[in-house]
């Protein structure tokens, strides 16, 4: 009966371990984002933003928002850089008419963060509002949220420094200070393939003609002749 009552014991202090030490790291990241970003503070409308923190700009194409007072969240699941919707039944219940599907260069606030085993939800506001007609033909302004969750490998996020966690999420969303110091990306006559990757990344799409070879980019084009660049178009 003694040792049941020990074995017990060092089960209960096993598993008091693990709950606290699961909470510490999600603790630690949750203070990495906060010190990092100034996070935003609105108002239980969802309208009003009563203390502006970071604004953000988004980087991504295809992602979805809901009005500002809606009971649910569109969930734009975020792996590896790429944005995507889900699918089945839980598109079709999130799927609205008053959806608003933002574009490259929109600007947001971040008011809130959740943090799984796995995955790392942002919480956006959009930084402008947005005309919304409503019953008897009134027209009213209205801001989005935005649900961005970022998921990972199992078991991976634990144990990831905030510097790669902090690389994820900037690859989708960054800072607008961070844009606005960024250096202009330039392409030249006679550059080569890895000079434009560099500085665009990896092309959308290739178009490989032999000596011709085109990288297609969502607002340029590039021609590459015998490896190098001959035309932007």
């Amino acid at each position: 009966m003694q040792k049941r009552r020990v074995y017990r014991l060092v089960i209960c202090l096993l598993s008091a371990a693990a709950i606290s030490a699961a909470a510490d790291w999600k603790d630690v990241l949750k203070e990495n984002i906060e010190s990092t970003y100034r996070m935003s503070k609105i108002g239980l409308d969802r309208i009003r933003v009563t203390q502006p923190g970071t604004v953000f700009v988004l980087l991504a194409d295809g992602i979805a928002g809901d009005l500002a007072t809606d009971a649910t969240f569109t969930q734009n699941i975020v792996e590896d850089g790429q944005v995507r919707s889900p699918k089945g039944a839980v598109a079709f219940l999130q799927s609205k008419k008053t959806n608003h599907v933002f574009k490259p260069g929109d600007k947001v606030y971040l008011w809130k963060t959740s943090i799984g085993n796995d995955h790392l939800s942002l919480f956006f506001l959009s930084y402008d509002t947005y005309a919304v007609n409503e019953r008897g033909g009134r027209s009213n302004q209205m801001r989005y949220k935005i649900l961005l969750d970022f998921k990972f490998p199992k078991d991976s996020l634990q144990a990831m420094e905030w510097p790669t966690i902090k690389q994820a999420i900037q690859r989708v969303v960054t800072p607008e200070d961070d844009v606005k110091s960024a250096p202009a990306k330039t392409v030249s006559l006679g550059q080569s393939t890895s000079d434009v990757e560099a500085a665009f990344g990896k092309p959308d799409k290739v178009i490989n003609l032999g000596s011709k070879v085109t990288y297609v980019y969502k607002d340029i084009k590039v021609v590459f002749v015998d490896g190098k660049v001959a035309d932007v178009q």
